[in-house]
């Protein structure tokens, strides 16, 4: 049964056990229901489809400041914050009080490199505690474009060379 829950195919209802074990705080199953998954796996229903996976709602939990610095206190939301601000930006510091992120150029040309829009980001940065600084907004605008000049230099040479014939061609 634990095999099929791992796998998703199986619901599990969890409940203490009541059993010598029990100081344990050991969980043991009480009951289960083969999903929506399971039924099309095992062949009880003839379609599936995935469940619609529902818009994470972005709540404040952080500050972005003007000199770019973003401030994530210690709190509910905390872990989220710092999780995606790990992947895309400098972190500066972390205490059990806050932890302290750095937006600038060349973490901003990362994330979109790895597919993170400038869009995505001014979207997470609005939910900011306090309104994002005008400052931060026109910055991330100059950086999107800069960022679109700079792939083309870590492109691989076979790609320049199909982009050189061409060019070569209209030149002699």
């Amino acid at each position: 049964m634990s095999f099929s829950y791992a796998l998703g195919i199986i619901d599990v209802a969890w409940g203490e056990d009541r059993d010598v074990y029990a100081d344990w705080g050991r969980r043991v199953p009480v009951a289960f229901r083969i999903n929506q998954l399971g039924a099309y796996l095992l062949g009880l229903s003839g379609s599936y489809s995935a469940p619609d996976e529902p818009e994470a709602k972005i709540e404040g939990g952080f500050t972005m400041l003007p000199d770019y610095t973003i401030i994530v206190p210690d709190s509910s939301n905390r872990l989220t914050h710092e999780l995606y601000f790990e992947k895309l930006f400098t972190k500066v510091s972390t205490t059990d009080e806050a932890s302290i992120f750095k937006l600038d150029f060349e973490t901003a040309v990362r994330a979109i490199g790895n597919g993170t829009s400038v869009a995505d980001l001014r979207k997470y940065l609005s939910a900011s505690d306090k309104p994002m600084p005008k400052n931060v907004a026109s910055a991330l605008d100059d950086w999107e474009k800069q960022a679109g000049r700079i792939n083309l230099l870590n492109t691989p040479p076979r790609t320049w060379q199909g982009i050189a014939r061409p060019l070569r061609s209209r030149l002699v």
